[in-house]
């Protein structure tokens, strides 16, 4: 009998340890240190930054200093001469692109602050002429909130599992919701920001 086996070897140099506890919490008690592993209070993943109290400001602030350098190239091509056409399209490429990547993984838990920055930052880009409509955050968040939504309703989706049909045997004569899925139940108001609980509780 052969035995054939994988060993996996991390570089600790490179890995980062992060510990994600609630906003208020009366007693903080943090676990022992991991040897050789630095412990961080933000981390990137996949080109979004992570804090440990789940606001996302740092990646707020990434995506809003990116996108005003973005705007002053699109000044910069404006007064090249740029068609107004074309300054939309590369307004998408460049802005847009970076507010909306990966915004469902993220956009549930910023706070009201960030997202009136962000939305400051799209209002300047239409009062510039450089895209054609007025974004809003939440706009955004759920339009790329809606497909990713529809797509697990089907039952060879990856996530599909996620989502529980409802057993409710109510007698009752309630208003048609969005879906046909069972509601979670939560004790915390962040656990209702995440992904799979916002898109339940939104489309009802």
């Amino acid at each position: 009998m052969y035995c054939c086996g994988l060993m996996i070897t991390s570089n600790l140099s490179k890995c980062k340890k992060i510990i994600f506890r609630r906003p208020s919490v009366k007693l903080d008690i943090l676990p022992d240190p991991l040897a050789d592993i630095e412990r961080v209070s933000c981390a990137k993943l996949l080109g979004v930054f992570i804090d440990c109290r789940l606001k996302f400001t740092e990646h707020a602030d990434y995506v809003i200093k990116i996108s005003n350098q973005q705007l002053y190239l699109l000044q910069q091509l404006h007064k090249q001469g740029l068609s107004d056409k074309c300054l939309d399209v590369v307004f998408c490429a460049i802005i847009l692109s970076i507010i909306t990547y990966a915004l469902s993984a993220w956009g549930g838990y910023v706070i009201k602050d960030n997202i009136n920055r962000i939305n400051k930052t799209l209002a300047k880009a239409k009062h510039c002429g450089f895209c054609s409509k007025l974004y809003t955050f939440n706009e955004l968040l759920e339009h790329y909130d809606d497909r990713p939504f529809s797509q697990m309703a089907f039952s060879n989706h990856c996530l599909h599992h996620l989502l529980e049909p409802d057993s409710s045997t109510s007698q009752m004569t309630l208003r048609t919701r969005g879906h046909s899925f069972n509601l979670p139940r939560f004790l915390f108001d962040l656990t209702k920001k995440s992904f799979i609980f916002r898109l339940l509780y939104g489309f009802m």
